[in-house]
């Protein structure tokens, strides 16, 4: 969620899972919010927002005094480190100015913290911590995508075709449109297989007696089919 800017998500999120009351699990989630808020990959609105969440974090209430302490102490370096980091100056050639970004992110970040400050005794610590930018997530995982429906009827049809074995002798059977049909309505049944393939009906129903052949027909119609298909065809 964080990677992809869903930071109402994320907050929602925090207050869920089991370590939620971890101080340790708080503080890299700071740590996540601040590389956020520094990194112009990401927009204005999603950047702010990071900043922002800081002040829930800070008021959180996690662990033990000291445990809370370090905490409030933590949130204010990195929130001081926002403030400072370089390069957050204006620079009015970009559009929208990247600069001016940066300087809006400096300001609301400055302006928590010394608000803060003032309403606690916490100082921030003395060693600054390192914003990073993250390397960007591929929009769609590897792990995570569709596999490719291509690659998956090839392996089918060389898995079928390696399975099926032609009978040394194949009689086409005839076929009725229905059971009230008279003798004189008989066809392959192939070709009226082929008509409902080519229309727009959804079943098609093959009744017969037991050993009259339509296994060996179905087979046989799907090796035809997997012999005619070409990629990309519905």
């Amino acid at each position: 969620m964080k990677r992809q800017g869903q930071l109402m998500e994320l907050g929602d999120w925090i207050y869920e899972v089991p370590c939620c009351r971890d101080p340790m699990f708080l503080c890299g989630v700071s740590l996540l919010l601040g590389e956020n808020a520094v990194d112009p990959s990401w927009d204005e609105s999603t950047r702010r927002q990071a900043v922002g969440f800081f002040g829930e974090l800070y008021k959180a209430g996690v662990g033990s005094k000291q445990e809370q302490q370090d905490m409030k102490r933590w949130i204010l370096t990195i929130l001081h480190r926002i403030a400072d980091q370089p390069g957050f100056t204006p620079i009015p050639t970009t559009s929208p100015p990247l600069g001016a970004i940066n300087w809006t992110i400096n300001l609301q970040a400055r302006a928590l913290a010394q608000d803060l400050e003032r309403e606690d005794s916490a100082t921030s610590f003395m060693t600054p911590c390192k914003l990073i930018y993250r390397l960007p997530q591929p929009p769609v995982s590897r792990l995570l995508q569709e596999p490719d429906i291509e690659v998956q009827l090839g392996q089918l049809r060389r898995d079928r075709r390696n399975d099926f074995k032609q009978q040394i002798i194949y009689i086409k059977p005839l076929s009725k449109p229905n059971i009230q049909s008279s003798e004189d309505c008989l066809d392959p049944l192939h070709d009226r297989t082929q008509t409902f393939l080519e229309g727009k009906s959804e079943v098609l129903l093959v009744l017969g007696d037991s050993g009259s052949g339509k296994s060996t027909f179905c087979l046989n119609l799907e090796h035809q089919l997997w012999d005619d298909y070409k990629p990309g065809e519905g």
